[in-house]
């Protein structure tokens, strides 16, 4: 077996192996591939032709005030079913690790889908990373002013909104990635200004992102209103994500990341 960056000749197996690990249908990979791939870098095991195991690297920077750290978010690490267990997504993961070392890749991090999974990313030298309050709230009456915007125009008013908290920067990419799912918008509420990533689903809206936070609910209620609101927001809370540095820089400020773009 050995380890090695993927190609495009690479995209059916890398198809299947998706397929098989994610339950989001049969075209579910498109999205992805479609916005994303081209910047991800693609890491595979691979035995006699066949991939085993595969898991992207998405570029993305830790901005904290004038300072910027390079960073990577591994994302649909995923091995065959019959192939699990094995070590070979550990085998994997270290590969590309020292893979992103080599691109002065200052640290990883990567969301958990259960404890199971988070023990094992423990194991590996995984620590908790940014954490996040998910609440359920009662929907508020809506007030204030709220239009749908594109997801250039988001990546500016968030950066704007996140100035003074360390934060992760999401390339415009990923945003069009996660726009395949949610809507963006801008929300203005008694002189404040805001911007929000949600959808409705079935009379709830789910809140992936609200700025500066989620007292600009009742802005977003103008433009999707629902019976029930579940926000994710930045604090203290239940673990998001696991980090593992890859330099010798100072530690990994905790850090403001909603975004795990597989919900």
């Amino acid at each position: 077996m050995r380890c090695r960056k993927t190609g495009p000749e690479d995209l059916p197996q890398l198809r299947q192996i998706w397929a098989l690990a994610f339950d989001d249908g049969p075209e579910g990979d498109e999205d992805f591939f479609r916005t994303c791939l081209q910047e991800a870098i693609g890491f595979a095991a691979e035995e006699d032709g066949q991939l085993l195991s595969a898991l992207y690297a998405l570029p993305q920077t830790l901005v904290c005030g004038e300072q910027t750290r390079s960073a990577a978010y591994l994302f649909a690490v995923a091995t065959r079913p019959e192939r699990r267990g094995q070590g070979i997504g550990a085998k994997l993961l270290a590969y590309a690790e020292r893979e992103l070392r080599k691109r002065y890749v200052s640290f990883v991090w990567l969301v958990p889908a259960d404890g199971r999974l988070r023990a094992y990313y423990a194991r590996l030298g995984y620590v908790p990373g940014p954490c996040a309050q998910e609440r359920e709230l009662p929907a508020p009456r809506g007030r204030g002013a709220c239009d749908a915007v594109g997801a250039q125009e988001y990546a500016g008013m968030r950066e704007t909104l996140l100035l003074d908290a360390p934060h992760i920067r999401c390339s415009l990419a990923q945003l069009r990635y996660q726009a395949c799912t949610d809507r963006f918008f801008a929300l203005t509420l008694d002189g404040r200004y805001g911007c929000a990533s949600a959808r409705a689903e079935d009379g709830v809206i789910r809140v992936t992102e609200i700025l500066p936070d989620a007292s600009m609910l009742p802005a977003l209620m103008q433009g999707l209103p629902g019976r029930v609101c579940r926000v994710r927001t930045a604090g203290a809370g239940s673990p998001l994500g696991m980090v593992r540095q890859l330099d010798g820089a100072e530690p990994v400020p905790a850090f403001y990341a909603p975004f795990v773009f597989d919900e």
